[in-house]
């Protein structure tokens, strides 16, 4: 009964629910809602990520990786703008035509305001905030099911091609 709610509500929240919005430094963003490839071109920006030592000093390991943190931006900028807008702009921009100097996207320039007017504390929050609403749990129940699926069905395959030794 519960899970019928929980799912009736998500229904109406999504329905209802007016455009989100973002504020990075003196502007306002329509956040995208989430999609599969929003995640997945967050997870391709992971390992771009500066490895720190969650045990040394903090100071010190965010002091010697600050330098190369600029993915936190475009992590940031992706879950705010949302892979399909990121992906219809650069085809836009690519478009038919000559362009004499190559517009700024609105992901670069995001991904400029992000590093240059906020604060770490409204990085964090944005972040946060995004993350929370991409249904990440349900990507993961999703992605655990099929895996398990997959299992079962290579364990059959196993089964059925083992040779039987002689009887």
């Amino acid at each position: 009964m519960d899970n019928k709610v929980n799912i009736e509500a998500k229904a109406a929240d999504t329905i209802l629910q007016e455009a989100r919005e973002v504020k990075v430094g003196d502007k306002t963003y329509l956040a995208a809602d989430p999609t599969c490839a929003t995640l997945a071109k967050v997870s391709a920006l992971i390992p771009e990520l500066p490895k720190i030592d969650a045990k040394g000093n903090i100071l010190n390991e965010v002091l010697a990786v600050a330098k190369d943190s600029g993915a936190i931006y475009q992590i940031a900028a992706t879950l705010i703008l949302g892979a399909k807008r990121i992906r219809q702009e650069q085809a836009a921009t690519f478009g038919k035509g000559w362009i004499k100097k190559k517009p700024k996207s609105t992901f670069d320039t995001l991904v400029e305001e992000l590093e240059y007017d906020c604060s770490p504390s409204e990085l964090f929050s944005v972040v946060r905030e995004m993350l929370a609403k991409m249904e990440i749990a349900d990507f993961f129940a999703l992605s655990v099911s099929l895996s398990e699926i997959g299992l079962i069905q290579r364990k059959r395959e196993t089964e059925e091609t083992t040779a039987s030794g002689p009887r």
